[in-house]
């Protein structure tokens, strides 16, 4: 321990004086308490030098976060409530020439695009750890004596946001009126169905009591039937897990400190990459998915003489939907703030998904998320839920003319398609926007606009969506095995592999570090892509269904799948808090590999699938059974979208 103090003291020969500048009258006496007992070797003092940042190693490959030590600065303390007070500290480096003959081109990347307009500034983030009395200002005068210059051309400015500051007894935010309820609520009805599965179990149960009966809900889950569209479960599930996938990677590797940052962007550089991180191609396997369900149910009940009740189309879809999301809502603003702390969880949790929830919570629950812009997204990721909804609510516009009209209605539907291709191709061409969102070669702000006006926008994202609609038709008109000769079936499965994996592999070229923009191939990458995927998903489908799917089908239908299907949307709410909670609870920087991202991915499934297994016992399955109640068990178009994403 003598050594380490002497260690500690040493290091404070190399501070220079923070004094020669006012600091607040508090702050400045406590900080000479603090230096004149770490000089006589006082523990607690030589604890708030320590956890205090020292500038990292490893710059050039993106260790831009020197954390510090949260615990060591929370929990230094003196008998004279002297206490460690934890901030966060911006350092803009402007003009680091240091820089130019070395790597800056790829460390630039990680600089804030507000920093200054021509790029020339880099952002080092460090933790100061100083006595609790000390306000923003103080921290900011500190950061500035201690900060090293980098080159005699160099300036730097430290920054320190306020909601970025702890002390021991504020890392632990006080429960609110609003969260004592929410818990109380979440008590009870948790208490309700385990006294509903106990009544049920000693056969004094009714309908109500069936509804929350945990042991009912498990029966129906697990008793699933042989149906007709089983390898949509397996697509499902398999695409739900690519989602978690790539959001590991998004929110867990690219958009989270990282001690090799620059490296950690080397990774996208690689196939593997394109297999796992690249899982912007599953959210349109659920459009496609979403479409060709709520077709086929759609026409296979006309057929049946069933009329088309649009009070239950639309009501029935938005309460089912809409009362689990409100669920994860109030929970983001309620409870979400207690599940961890550390140096990253404002930025990660506080900012991106509480905040966002208590100023725009209204977007989420009524289907505007996508259109709000993807910077102030309620659940971030349901700006699909809001492309699905409003796809549902404006598909008896295509469904009706396709039933009542056929040829009249499937040319509207083509002409939809290739307007949904054709939005996104003009705007990709008029603005110069990336092939997709692309975090490596493409300009922050065009990433933003892309992001906005095309990757989020439902009308550039309905081909997948409305080439479903088609599939469903032709399904429900032609529900007859339909025989091919092997050569046809090759030829089939050929097609739809070599076009998936097309789409798929071929977005590389964009993320290579040497790629020069081209205006053509971004124009028919980013117009017609995603309907591309879908046409080749389309084959697993008809396939499969018509008999001809072979080992696909046999994987696909696994049974597992069929059980987890109605838990997927349950998981797509729960799935992103789950890897953002890991994220903002990071109290020092990882270590970026595709191992580490497998790893952490692992280990979200079962997680996830709690949560969802969670929102599905206690709030969807119950919920689906006052619903057939209330609308006299009568199943309205579009059922086959149960459990869906």
């Amino acid at each position: 321990m003598e050594h380490l103090k002497a260690l500690l003291f040493f290091s404070l020969l190399s501070v220079p004086s923070i004094l020669a500048q006012i600091l607040s009258s508090p702050c400045n006496n406590e900080v000479l308490a603090t230096l004149l007992e770490a000089s006589q070797g006082t523990e607690w003092a030589l604890r708030m030098i320590d956890a205090t940042s020292k500038f990292p190693d490893g710059i050039l490959v993106g260790n831009i976060d020197s954390m510090g030590h949260w615990d060591e600065c929370l929990q230094a303390s003196n008998t004279a409530n002297i206490e460690g007070k934890y901030c966060k500290v911006v350092a803009t480096y402007q003009n680091p020439a240091i820089f130019s003959d070395l790597e800056y081109k790829r460390i630039e990347r990680f600089r804030s695009p507000k920093a200054v307009p021509d790029g020339t500034a880099l952002n080092l983030n460090f933790a100061l750890c100083l006595p609790r009395s000390c306000n923003t200002d103080d921290f900011e005068i500190v950061a500035g004596q201690l900060l090293p210059v980098l080159g005699n051309s160099t300036q730097v400015s430290a920054k320190v946001n306020p909601k970025e500051c702890f002390t021991l007894d504020t890392v632990t935010p006080e429960l609110d009126a609003g969260t004592i309820t929410v818990i109380v609520v979440f008590a009870l009805l948790i208490a309700l169905v385990v006294a509903s599965t106990f009544l049920e179990h000693v056969n004094k149960g009714g309908t109500i009591i069936k509804a929350l009966c945990l042991k009912t809900t498990y029966i129906n889950l697990v008793s699933v039937r042989e149906g007709a569209f089983d390898c949509v479960n397996g697509m499902k599930v398999l695409s739900m897990l690519w989602i978690m996938m790539g959001h590991r990677y998004e929110l867990g590797v690219l958009s989270t400190p990282t001690s090799n940052r620059v490296l950690a962007f080397d990774l996208t550089q690689e196939p593997l990459y394109m297999m796992l991180g690249n899982a912007f191609l599953s959210v349109d396997s659920f459009f496609l998915i979403g479409g060709f369900l709520l077709a086929y149910g759609f026409f296979r009940d006309m057929k049946r003489g069933n009329k088309f009740d649009a009070f239950k189309f639309y009501i029935y879809r938005y309460i089912r939907l809409t009362v689990p999301m409100s669920v994860m809502v109030i929970f983001y603003v309620t409870i979400l703030r207690f599940m961890g702390a550390g140096p990253a969880w404002y930025p990660t949790i506080g900012s991106r998904f509480i905040q966002s929830c208590e100023t725009h919570w209204w977007a989420a629950v009524f289907y505007v998320n996508n259109y709000i812009g993807p910077m102030t997204q309620c659940v971030e990721q349901t700006w699909y839920t809001s492309v699905d909804m409003q796809l549902a609510w404006l598909s008896p516009l295509l469904l009706l003319p396709m039933h009542y009209a056929p040829r009249a209605g499937k040319q509207l539907a083509f002409l939809v398609v290739l307007l949904s291709c054709a939005i996104p191709a003009v705007l990709t061409y008029l603005n110069n926007y990336p092939w997709s969102v692309n975090l490596i070669n493409a300009d922050y702000y065009d990433v933003l606009a892309y992001t906005f006006e095309v990757y989020l926008a439902t009308h550039s994202r309905a081909s997948p969506y409305v080439w479903g609609i088609i599939l469903g038709y032709i399904m429900a008109n032609n529900p007859q095995k339909i025989y091919f000769n092997w050569k046809t079936v090759a030829l089939g499965w050929l097609l739809s592999a070599g076009t998936c994996l097309t789409v798929l592999f071929t977005l590389s070229i964009t993320y290579q570090y040497d790629y020069v923009y081209e205006p053509i191939g971004a124009t028919f990458y980013g117009g017609l892509h995603r309907l591309a995927w879908a046409i080749g998903l389309s084959w697993i489908i008809f396939a499969c269904t018509k008999g001809i799917g072979g080992p696909v089908n046999a994987i696909l239908s696994w049974r597992i799948f069929s059980i987890l299907s109605p838990l997927i949307y349950g998981v797509y709410l729960v799935h992103f808090m789950i890897i953002g909670v890991q994220v903002g609870a990071k109290k020092q920087p990882d270590y970026a590999s595709h191992y580490d991202v497998i790893h952490n991915f692992l280990g979200d499934i079962p997680f996830s699938f709690a949560g969802g297994c969670a929102i599905y016992f206690l709030v969807e399955a119950p919920l689906m059974v006052f619903l057939k109640a209330v609308f006299k068990k009568q199943r309205p178009a579009g059922k086959e979208t149960k459990g869906k994403v």
